[in-house]
């Protein structure tokens, strides 16, 4: 990757990408809790397609910046040193650190981030990069952690009762506590970065959202064994591959409720999926509520009227 080029500042946002801004009288009021108040988030969202993504901030940011690369390549740079960010790694910035930020130019990263404050923010800060030995390291698996933004991402678009403020505060220390865990891990072990073999299959399943792909194909696109594609694959990403098939068709889903007026039946057809309620199921195991429950919380977050929506998980 040549870091020397000039790279496009995107101003419109990435397709498919999701950005929540949370307002600041929200802010305010988790500010006036003791509890809420120990870890904030005033910006999460998940980009999935990042050509020509580039950020620079030579005053740094006012809050600290975590980024977890799934997949696809990126780099990071401070005043002192330049990082590349292969998958499965995490950057961290401190705040008022100048730095910036970018995805590669050839295969670009696919990432989860958010910006968090608060009383410990500060502490989670230093025990991470002492403990993980820097800004940028390898995390052992994504699994977990991609459930944990999911979750809180989902509890940033609903309502900001006392309730979900807690559920935001609960998911934002998982997601911290997470990398340290896994980052330490990596470590410790010292897993190998994903092979090319994986990201293939991994890029054969994006390519095909629209299919019920078997493990004997991905394993066959992988030129291994089914048993050695699954043991190797899980090492990689904490996951078996069907199941991380299985959420990135739900990712898709998720675009589909939040972008477009398509019904939840169609969104199941566009998806490869014959039974609308195997998808209802599927899509609420991953994302915690049904197809039309995320429709509902999402519109009613951005301030749409909402429409009745028929809901395959509701009982007759």
């Amino acid at each position: 990757m040549n870091f020397q080029m000039a790279l496009i500042h995107i101003r419109d946002g990435f397709p498919e990408q999701r950005q929540i801004i949370v307002p600041e009288n929200q802010i305010k009021a988790c500010e006036t809790m003791p509890m809420l108040r120990n870890l904030i988030v005033t910006d999460i969202g998940h980009f999935p397609n990042t050509h020509y993504h580039l950020v620079e901030r030579s005053k740094g940011c006012s809050q600290h910046i975590l980024i977890a690369n799934i997949l696809g390549n990126g780099w990071f740079r401070t005043s002192e040193r330049l990082w590349q960010v292969p998958p499965l790694h995490m950057v961290l910035i401190p705040e008022g650190t100048a730095h910036a930020y970018g995805a590669d130019d050839s295969v670009p990263w696919n990432i989860y981030w958010m910006h968090f404050c608060g009383t410990i923010a500060d502490e989670f800060l230093a025990l991470a990069t002492q403990q993980c030995k820097g800004l940028v390291f390898e995390l052992a698996g994504m699994e977990q952690l991609i459930e944990s933004f999911e979750s809180s991402i989902r509890y940033h678009l609903a309502d900001p009762s006392i309730e979900n403020l807690i559920y935001r505060y609960v998911f934002t220390q998982k997601i911290l506590a997470d990398c340290i865990a896994r980052g330490i891990h990596s470590n410790r072990s010292r897993f190998k970065p994903v092979e090319g073999r994986i990201l293939k299959s991994i890029r054969h399943m994006q390519n095909s959202l629209n299919q019920n792909l078997s493990l004997e194909e991905l394993s066959s696109v992988s030129a291994l064994s089914p048993s050695h594609y699954s043991s190797l694959f899980k090492s990689h990403t904490g996951s078996s591959p069907l199941k991380f098939f299985t959420r990135l068709r739900m990712q898709r889903a998720s675009e589909f409720i939040e972008t477009t007026n398509l019904p939840i039946n169609r969104i199941a057809e566009e998806l490869g999926y014959e039974d609308t309620f195997y998808f209802a199921r599927s899509f609420k195991k991953v994302n915690g509520v049904s197809p039309s429950a995320y429709r509902k919380s999402v519109r009613k977050k951005i301030g749409i009227k909402d429409e009745t929506i028929p809901d395959p998980l509701k009982e007759n």
